[in-house]
């Protein structure tokens, strides 16, 4: 617990780049922090993981760095762990995609339909 809480302070207090080098670190003992999930000290490593996501998230220069953030999660926390699951069922529903086709799309190729054709007769 004494050391999610001490990563916790140092990703506060630095820079994302430097975050970044202190978060090689800990990954690098990825396989000794297993041990952390199975206690209550997984949601001291959760947090300032979430926390230092969603800062390199602000940026959109470390888009990479959110990316192994979330494999970290990942390799630490099983699939079944409550804090991945979406037990509410709450769903996004405000955010619309809007996709532009274009007006005049090209006619389909006759050439393709005409070869199909052949080789089926054979």
């Amino acid at each position: 617990g004494l050391m999610a809480v001490l990563f916790e302070d140092l990703f506060d207090c630095h820079t994302i780049d430097e975050c970044q080098y202190m978060f090689s670190i800990l990954s690098s003992r990825s396989p000794r922090l297993c041990f952390l999930v199975e206690t209550r000290a997984k949601n001291a490593l959760l947090t300032p993981m979430i926390e230092l996501l969603k800062r390199a998230a602000k940026t959109h220069h470390h888009s990479d760095f959110c990316g192994i953030i979330l494999l970290f999660l990942a390799y630490i926390f099983p699939l079944s762990d409550k804090s991945g699951l979406n037990i509410k069922s709450d769903h996004n529903a405000s955010n619309a995609t809007i996709i532009d086709f274009p007006s005049s799309l090209p006619p389909p190729s006759s050439s393709a339909s005409t070869s199909t054709s052949s080789s089926t007769s054979t």
